[in-house]
């Protein structure tokens, strides 16, 4: 029966891609040669002569295309492979040779399904109730299982999930564009959510899965998912660099080129530990903080009602940096008393005025970025996309992560009455991810 075993092989589809009946009905065999062609899902050969699913990565929309200037920007690609772990692509072959494959020249001639999606629908809805005549099991909830099974397996990873399944989840919107995920983490993600399904699936058969998890396509240092995110290397390079133009802005008595690299510095002591967003004067006094605990309220995205706000942990390294600024600038106060004023803020860059005296310049995305271009060359946010996708790579849970970045929707708050999240559990993450990262990179106080 060609109609049951296209049904069949729809719902394998559907189920370990995570796939609408529409994206699922696109789906290609590609041979080997044809990787880079097709649509958003398709099946393919790797070098090893196994079969993977190969996915378009879903990606922000941006109005411009932006690049680093000195390509120290994480390798992007539009594409990433998940192994085949529900061995899908045995269903296909027996139904392709059933077939016979086309044989025309047409765009469309490795797709595998070729019935109308009317068509194509109507048959699983009858093989689900053939599966299960209560009803329960449906359309929606097989294109929705993966995704919510990587949820689960991930502790909510939505970006992880909206990526594998392409659902552009509304959840997943504001996260995306602070997500630069490598491939490898992608592929762990996508067996660690499937390996039980699929033991589940054989268990109920009654046979044994005797097939190895298989070994994705390994792509070294390849990401999906937002733009302009350096490199490691690039940040610690670039930090350095700072550190050394300071001695050489004293060196020449340059003392408005010393202060402003030395400002740099401790400001983004404050904002790779918090993720402040790039505001005007994305800091605060120690006045502000709670000094012998660190915690802080941060309200960087604030419109009066304090949803947004967030309680945050600032490391010892971090807050005796803002003790040695404010001790610097006191003794900078006292030698031009002139910069003290009303609008003074916490902290600023210095440029000469008019009158050839020193002249206090407020901190903002447009006097952030010239200042940073030679060094780091990036937007003046790029520390919060950076520090999430480290973050990421290297363990933290992605309910940390969504706390420190202040990315949460109705019903997610960390600060919620029923929220399971706790401040120290917050603290202990940060302690044993952050502070590593931030030391590696150079802002070690």
């Amino acid at each position: 029966d060609i109609k049951k075993l296209e049904a069949i092989c729809l719902m394998r589809a559907m189920l370990f891609s995570g796939s609408s009946i529409e994206r699922a009905r696109e789906l290609q065999v590609l041979p080997h040669g044809k990787e880079g062609e097709g649509g958003e899902l398709a099946i393919i050969e790797n070098a090893n002569g196994l079969q993977e699913w190969r996915i378009r990565a879903i990606r922000p929309e941006y109005k411009t295309d932006q690049v680093a200037s000195d390509g120290s920007d994480r390798k992007k690609t539009d594409y990433f492979s998940l192994p085949d772990t529900g061995i899908t692509s045995r269903y296909l072959k027996i139904l392709l040779d059933t077939i016979g494959n086309t044989t025309d020249k047409s765009e469309n001639n490795y797709r595998v399904f070729r019935s109308r999606q009317n068509t194509l629908r109507s048959n699983l809805k009858s093989l689900l109730e053939e599966l299960d005549p209560t009803g329960r099991l449906t359309e929606t909830k097989l294109s929705k299982f993966l995704f919510f099974r990587i949820l689960e397996q991930s502790n909510g990873d939505v970006c992880a999930a909206s990526l594998i399944t392409g659902d552009e989840h509304r959840l997943a919107h504001v996260r995306l564009f602070y997500s630069m995920i490598p491939i490898e983490h992608l592929q762990k993600v996508y067996l660690d959510a499937t390996q039980g399904v699929v033991s589940q699936l054989f268990a109920a058969s009654g046979k044994t899965n005797t097939v190895a998890a298989p070994s994705p396509t390994y792509i070294k240092e390849k990401h999906v998912g937002s733009r302009l995110c350096p490199k490691l290397d690039s940040v610690r390079t670039g930090i350095r660099s700072i550190q050394d133009e300071i001695q050489i802005c004293a060196d020449k008595d340059d003392h408005i080129g010393a202060h402003n690299y030395y400002t740099l510095l401790s400001l983004w002591h404050f904002t790779f530990a918090t993720a402040c967003r790039a505001i005007e004067t994305p800091y605060m006094s120690l006045s502000e903080i709670d000094i012998p605990s660190g915690i802080t309220l941060l309200a960087d995205k604030d419109d009066g009602t304090k949803y947004k706000a967030r309680l945050t942990w600032l490391p010892p390294h971090v807050l005796s940096r803002m003790e040695s600024y404010q001790k610097y600038q006191a003794n900078l106060f006292s030698k031009n008393p002139s910069l003290v004023t009303a609008e003074t803020q916490s902290i600023f860059f210095l440029e000469k005025g008019r009158n050839g005296n020193f002249k206090t310049t407020d901190i903002r995305p447009k006097t952030l970025e010239p200042m940073m271009a030679p060094f780091i060359p990036y937007p003046a946010n790029f520390h919060r996309r950076f520090m999430r996708t480290e973050l990421l790579a290297r363990g933290c849970s992605i309910e940390v992560i969504d706390a420190y970045m202040g990315h949460w929707s109705l019903g997610e708050e960390p600060w919620a009455t029923f929220s399971s999240f706790t401040f120290q559990q917050y603290r202990d993450e940060m302690e044993k991810y952050l502070v590593p990262l931030m030391i590696e990179i150079g802002l070690n106080g």
